[in-house]
């Protein structure tokens, strides 16, 4: 009984026994007492039925309870259907205090009291529900949306994650499940186990799913993949001749989206703007704590509040930087160099970041890199002179004297001739001296081939194209000399404005000019691929990689890299593009073992996704031919492999009953009666009579009239029970296989196939020819040799091996055994069974089955141990109980019969009269009952034992006939 709503079980106990008042709760409650073991006699008495009535009634007020309780629950629902909640609220109060242990109750009066805003209340009954029921998939689910719903914490969080992974084992991998994982995974600022959620979502997302992933990828940096999740959803339906509002409004989004990732992805590449990026108010507002906090000198708190704001936005470009200042003013600098190339990697095209960066690594020493962020800052950012003069220190320390000279020169061509730059022009003289005659760097154009004017012109239009302005960029190189300088920004202007076909005739004019130009080459690379034209995007970087140039290279690794087959998934596409991302792993090693630290991520990045892709096309391939062998190996062991009913029978000797009972079944519903109208029928043939309507009730008895589907045949029986055999033997782990091992069942089974085959001639045989009739005539014959020859001999001889028992010593002892250990036998002592037989009577056969004979033997042995149990002398009240069994063998000379005489041996000094026996009562209707023993054609006597002993029940059971011995089943 539950422990709430006591008082109305009490009150309904009272009406249903007819007690005025309520009775007190300790008589309605606590748990009974159990009665011992007795037999279904006694079970049956008037006392038994009596002693058992206040229960029967306790059930019942528990079920109308809980019938009340349920009414009130469907109440509620009812009621939030409709939006009423203080009536749903008062509904699933009531049914709570009717049934306080009610999982579904508990779970939707949290939710109701989530709904109502009562968090901490809604909190409470969750866990209740949980505790109540741990495998409730739903209340884990609602309470993770509790805990992860904001304002939360990190641990609040983790729990949450805790209860979606159990939510998702009891409720499987459903899209809404792993959303949520994704979803949670984000908050918490778990990038690579978002990705990984949001990877198992992909195969069940549906079209709003698809374009969060999308969100996902884009908000993490991963442009392409973006792209791709974008373009799917953005992919039109097929036409069904309704429109779909809902599709068309998540495609065209997806459509905004492409495009302004498209012009994102542009800006960023050349540079020219800054993408946008949606930072999150929070993650803001912990950048502005963190800008005071590094002002004030506390570097390690600013570190802190960075760290969750990146956490909380990790593409927020200015946060990372920040961080980067935080943890170089920290002193932690693997930390800030890291912060530092993941807010570059984010914004590229932000020259601050990367002024920032260089700095940095200057102060570590490391120059040449340094020069190398300077050198990108100062493209994107020409007006800035001081990007010149820094980036010739930083050449000048790495000893690129020449490099550094060219850097300061630009730098002087670009400010006025009355500006202050004593230094630039001090480090201009002191690189001129240290290089009095100057050697021309043939790998890169000279730096300023047409004098200050034309670099001014350059720098002026470099930075209107930085700022947006391609208009006035074009306006600035007009009247200047086509020199590849000139034509290389002009195509980049041009490119910007969408003009890819003048672009690209720009950039084959500068390459006319002066051929060597891997930069230029990898610009008409990406035009031609943006135009669609592969083969010259390739034949281009080809130029450009024979040329040196390492970007071309890691292009090239690149377009290797693409699924050789878009239109098939990713994986079959790896697999038969194998040859390919050989080729782009090869590229992406020789990048590698080129590149220094600096510029390695993207090689590395791609070099890690090609290993990881190879690995995983090599491990399918692998994976398929072993799942190919193993479905073979199944698929040979399903036909030849299992084994017979025999076998069964060997192995588990207690499935014996089971299967003689479904064996008689089917010799009695399938073979005896059903099978006989096909002799008929072969006969009829076989004569030249009539037999059209032989075959129409032969067709009907055995298959089923034609058309119908689960009519009552002979061979819907003989299939129902050949399942019935196969579930026996499965609940025991044996696969049997009847089909083809055993031979009873499978000429069964193929004779009623045949008769299956033969069907259409069966239908049709008013109208059959004597071609037609000889086929039917074939068919039936073989039919009837497998069903009434073999198969029901088959039958017929299993049934009657498990007719015949062979009883060994063991036997014996193991019946002795179990009957000792029974429940109403514990603590007692019992002497080990004094076991006797003639010689040549063990082992003996009976024509008995192992139930029958295991349940006479129990039934003698208990008798026997309680009888003796009640009469113990009282003088020896703690001696063991003894009995003994003895075997012998008992041939009628007249009949010349053989019976096994088994004799239950007890020192009991209670009197027992074959009366008794007669009347199916032995020691006090607390044994074995004459039927049994009958049944089986047996006798059941007493007769008094010399002592120890003083009697013993005597049953003879007939041993087998001679041909029923041969092959036993040994049990």
């Amino acid at each position: 009984m539950r422990a709430a709503g006591s008082s109305v079980r009490v009150a309904l106990l009272a009406l249903l026994l007819g007690v005025p008042g309520a009775a007190p709760a300790q008589d309605a409650g606590g748990p009974e007492t159990p009665e011992p073991y007795a037999d279904p006699v006694d079970a049956g008495s008037e006392e038994a039925e009596a002693g058992t009535a206040p229960a029967v009634l306790v059930g019942m007020v528990d079920d109308a309870i809980h019938s009340l309780a349920r009414a009130r629950n469907r109440e509620g629902h009812k009621a939030l259907e409709k939006g009423d909640m203080p009536a749903a609220l008062a509904a699933f109060s009531e049914a709570h205090e009717l049934d306080p242990a009610d999982a579904e109750i508990l779970n939707n009066l949290a939710f109701l009291h989530d709904r109502l805003g009562n968090r901490a209340e809604a909190e409470t009954f969750y866990r209740r529900t949980l505790e109540r029921a741990p495998k409730r998939g739903v209340a884990h689910l609602n309470l993770a949306d509790l805990l992860a719903a904001a304002p939360t914490t990190a641990e609040r969080q983790a729990e949450a994650a805790r209860h979606l992974v159990i939510a998702r084992q009891l409720r499987g991998n459903k899209p809404g499940i792993v959303r949520r994982q994704a979803r949670l995974a984000v908050s918490r600022g778990l990038l690579d186990e978002a990705e990984r959620h949001y990877r198992e979502l992909a195969p069940l997302a549906n079209l709003s799913d698809q374009l969060e992933i999308g969100d996902f990828h884009r908000d993490s940096g991963h442009a392409d993949e973006a792209l791709a999740w974008y373009r799917r959803v953005a992919i039109p339906a097929p036409d069904t001749g309704a429109p779909d509002p809902g599709r068309a409004a998540l495609a065209a989004e997806a459509e905004k989206r492409i495009r302004q990732l498209q012009v994102d992805l542009q800006a960023r590449r050349y540079g020219w703007i800054r993408g946008a990026v949606e930072i999150p108010a929070q993650a803001k507002a912990l950048l502005a704590r963190a800008q005071v906090r590094l002002k004030q000198g506390d570097a390690p708190e600013a570190a802190r509040l960075l760290a969750e704001a990146v956490r909380q936005a990790p593409t927020f470009a200015e946060a990372h930087g920040l961080l980067g200042d935080a943890l170089r003013a920290d002193k932690q600098r693997v930390p800030a160099e890291l912060a530092y190339l993941r807010a570059v990697a984010i914004e590229g095209g932000d020259a601050g970041l990367l002024e920032r960066l260089a700095a940095f690594l200057a102060e570590q020493e490391r120059h040449a890199e340094a020069a190398l962020f300077l050198e990108r800052a100062v493209d994107l950012r020409p007006d800035w002179a001081a990007l010149h003069l820094r980036l010739a220190r930083a050449w000048q320390s790495a000893g690129e004297l020449p490099r550094a000279l060219r850097q300061v020169e630009l730098y002087l061509a670009g400010v006025p001739e009355d500006a202050p730059a004593d230094e630039a022009r001090a480090l201009r003289a002191a690189l001129r001296e240290a290089l009095p005659e100057a050697p021309v760097d043939v790998s890169e154009p000279p730096a300023n081939p047409g004098g200050a004017a034309l670099a001014h012109a350059l720098a002026q239009a470099r930075l209107h194209l930085a700022q947006g302005d391609p208009g006035r960029a074009m306006a600035a190189l007009e009247g200047l000399a086509p020199e590849p300088e000139v034509l290389n920004l002009r195509g980049r202007v041009l490119r910007a404005t969408g003009n890819q076909a003048a672009a690209v005739s720009a950039f084959e004019a500068s390459l006319a000019a002066r051929p060597a130009q891997p930069g230029v080459r990898m610009q008409l690379a990406d035009l031609a691929s943006a135009m669609g034209d592969e083969a010259a995007a390739r034949r281009h970087l080809l130029a450009a990689e024979q040329a040196g140039a390492r970007a071309a290279t890691l292009a090239l690794a690149r377009l290797d890299a693409r699924p050789r087959y878009p239109s098939l998934p990713g994986l079959l596409s790896d697999i038969a593009g194998l040859a390919d991302l050989h080729r782009a792993l090869e590229r992406s090693e020789r990048v590698l073992t080129e590149t220094g630290e600096a510029g390695r991520g993207d090689a590395e990045a791609l070099h890690q996704g090609l290993v990881r892709r190879l690995r995983t096309a090599w491990i399918s391939l692998g994976g398929v031919a072993l799942l190919l062998l193993l479905a073979l190996v199944l698929g040979l062991r399903r036909v030849l492999g299992g084994t017979d009913l025999a076998g069964l029978l060997r192995a588990h000797p207690e499935t014996g009953p089971e299967v003689q009972r479904i064996l008689s079944a089917i010799r009695h519903e399938v073979l005896k009666h059903n099978t006989l109208v096909l002799t008929g029928l072969v006969e009829a043939i076989e004569a030249d009579e009539p037999f059209a309507a032989q075959a129409t009730w032969a067709r009907k008895s055995l298959l089923g009239a034609p058309g119908e589907r689960g009519a009552e045949c002979a061979a819907q029986r003989l299939h129902g029970y050949a399942d019935r055999l196969v579930q026996l033997g499965r609940a025991h782990a044996v696969r049997l296989n009847l089909r083809r091992s055993d031979a009873a069942l499978s000429a069964l089974l193929l004779g009623f196939d045949e008769l299956q085959n033969a069907a259409p001639l069966m239908d049709k045989a008013a109208r059959l020819g004597a071609a037609g009739r000889r086929r039917l005539l074939r068919a039936l014959r073989r039919a009837a040799r497998l069903l009434n020859v073999e198969g029901y001999e088959a039958v017929r001889a299993l049934l009657d091996r498990l007719r015949v028992l062979k009883v060994d010593r063991a036997l014996v002892l193991a019946v002795f055994e179990r009957t000792r250990g029974e429940p109403g036998l514990q603590g007692v002592p019992v002497a080990p069974l004094v076991l006797t037989a003639d010689e040549g009577s063990l082992p003996v056969v009976i024509a008995a089955p192992r139930h029958a004979f295991d349940d006479i033997l129990t039934n003698l042995l208990r008798n026997a141990l309680q009888s003796s149990q009640r009469h113990r002398p009282p003088d020896a009240p703690d001696a063991p109980l003894k009995v003994g069994l003895s075997v012998s063998l008992h041939e009628d000379l007249v009949t010349g019969l053989v019976r096994v005489v088994f004799a239950v041996q007890d020192a009991s000094p209670q009197p027992l009269t074959p009366e008794m026996l007669r009347g199916r009562y032995i020691e006090a209707g607390l044994g074995l009952t004459a039927d049994l023993v009958s049944r089986y054609e047996g006798t059941l006597d007493v007769r008094p034992e010399p002592a120890p002993w003083t009697k013993a029940v005597v049953v003879k059971l007939p041993a087998p006939e001679p041909e029923d011995e041969d092959a036993p089943f040994t049990l």
